[in-house]
């Protein structure tokens, strides 16, 4: 039996040249890696030297777990590239990946590709695979060609969505927010070329709503579509009042400004409810948490 796959699971590669970064932090430096939870990451390859800071110590080597967070600061220009996985390392060495033709349906892990494939429709796409850094999936891969996958036995589907600039959804979800923007119609598209012409809002304070939740829920996987002109967006997720961490997106990109960012949430969380009270919450200090649409898919095992 294949491994469960989790909705908080995720594999990034940041990989950046030359003066290009994530965002400058307050000294000038390039930010290369910025992220948050626990994991484990590692330096694939760098050129320069490099400031890491792990749990808000610096840390040495070039590989680490962390447990709350870790930033990677290149101290002069070249070539970085750092990996991610989350909530930790997915061993699947027992595991036989199995090849199949593109497109596919499905959830799983991905351990290589022969193009560009965009995963879970985020309009963005994929780093390279590897077995060192299989990228997960809840939805299936979109793409030409062939793939190699290690599936999983979870189920992913459409629970709920609403548009921001929707007041009759808002209201049929008692959605209630403070200090919010505007509605303002955005122009732009995704990082695939994909365009998009809807409103966009952002808030300062909490916003609340309700979802109804199916009868033995797996876990959630809340997604938001976003404007992404400015970077370093964080939010509290709360699930009836219970804390379950940051929702943070450090990138910004003043171009291609819509952009897909997901957030799991455990089935310990979930299970037995009907209906739960979903918040977010941008702290003090940060940049205006940005929404367009949200969207909630439930998970659960086939």
């Amino acid at each position: 039996m294949h491994p469960p796959l989790s909705p908080s699971e995720k594999a990034i590669r940041y990989l950046f040249s030359g003066e290009e970064c994530l965002y400058r932090d307050h000294f000038g430096r390039r930010v290369v890696a910025d992220i948050e939870g626990n994991g484990f990451a590692r330096v694939e390859k760098t050129n320069c030297p490099l400031l890491v800071v792990r749990d808000e110590e610096v840390a040495q080597g070039f590989q680490w777990t962390y447990n709350s967070s870790l930033t990677v600061v290149a101290l002069e220009p070249g070539f970085v590239s750092v990996e991610m996985i989350q909530p930790f390392v997915r061993d699947l060495a027992s595991e036989v990946p199995q090849s199949l033709a593109l497109p596919y349906t499905g959830s799983g892990w991905l351990i290589n590709s022969e193009s560009p494939i965009l995963l879970d429709g985020r309009h963005e796409p994929t780093r390279d695979a590897s077995e060192a850094l299989p990228l997960p999936f809840l939805m299936g891969i979109e793409g030409t060609g062939s793939a190699q996958i290690v599936s999983s036995p979870v189920a992913c589907s459409l629970l709920d969505a609403f548009e921001i600039a929707d007041s009759t959804s808002l209201k049929e979800r008692r959605f209630s927010v403070q200090n919010m923007s505007k509605l303002v119609s955005l122009d732009s598209c995704f990082r695939d070329g994909t365009q998009r012409v809807a409103s966009v809002a952002s808030h300062l304070n909490r916003a609340s709503w309700f979802l109804e939740l199916p009868p033995d829920s797996q876990g959630l996987l809340l997604r938001r579509i976003y404007d992404r002109f400015h970077g370093r967006q964080r939010a509290r997720v709360f699930i009836d009042g219970e804390n379950l961490g940051y929702w943070y997106e450090p990138e910004q990109d003043r171009e291609c400004r819509w952009h897909v960012s997901d957030f799991g949430v455990p089935a310990s969380v979930v299970q037995g409810k009907n209906v739960a009270e979903i918040s977010i919450d941008p702290p003090p200090g940060t940049p205006l948490w940005s929404i367009s649409r949200m969207e909630a898919y439930a998970l659960s095992h086939g």
